[in-house]
């Protein structure tokens, strides 16, 4: 096999290896115009930085920008934040940031201001912009072939879709579409509201 034959299969089939380092690092806006950040170094945390639109003080923002976290989720306005040895929840709409040294301090402070999602609580690492379909455009390009033919096949079905005759092959036309159109509002969904629920 020659050399560009084994290079090509091997970028076509472990596109992942080629996310070190810049591209997995990101800066990415909260649900209240704040940012979290994470510069794709191994180990590094995740931190969290107030937007130049909030009203926090020049204190409290340089107390958000010391906080680092592993993980964490929105709900109601606030950023619930976790390590393995301290817990951050941070206010985004009254600026304010709470340390805890010992989780039976932060979940009293959970449930008493009752920040515990009830249906589905969407935990982030620094994974976050992956989390959230960010590469799917990415992926997009780099599977040129294999997006052309998705492209393809969609315009073709919704040409087509009026002149089939047979019944069977034309519900499968309406699944694909109908099935394209929720995956893409699905996938739009959870990028513009990725707070918990």
């Amino acid at each position: 096999m020659s050399l560009i034959n084994l290079t090509t299969l091997v970028l076509f089939f472990l596109p992942t290896s080629l996310l070190a380092g810049g591209l997995s690092s990101f800066q990415e806006r909260t649900p209240y115009d704040n940012t979290v950040y994470y510069d794709g170094s191994a180990g590094s945390p995740v931190t969290f930085m107030f937007g130049a639109t909030s009203r926090a003080s020049e204190a409290i923002s340089k107390q958000a920008t010391q906080t680092a976290f592993s993980d964490f989720y929105f709900y109601k306005g606030y950023v619930i934040a976790e390590t393995d040895t301290s817990f951050t929840v941070i206010n985004e709409k009254q600026p304010s940031v709470n340390f805890f040294n010992d989780q039976s301090s932060f979940d009293a402070y959970l449930d008493a201001n009752n920040l515990r999602p009830k249906i589905w609580t969407r935990w982030y690492n620094k994974n976050y912009d992956e989390a959230n379909f960010k590469p799917l455009s990415f992926m997009a390009f780099y599977y040129f072939p294999v997006s052309i033919f998705i492209i393809g096949l969609t315009i073709y079905f919704t040409i087509s879709i009026r002149k089939t005759k047979n019944n069977a092959y034309k519900s499968f036309k309406k699944v694909y579409l109908i099935g394209l159109v929720v995956f893409i509002a699905f996938v739009y969904f959870l990028q513009v509201f990725p707070q918990s629920f």
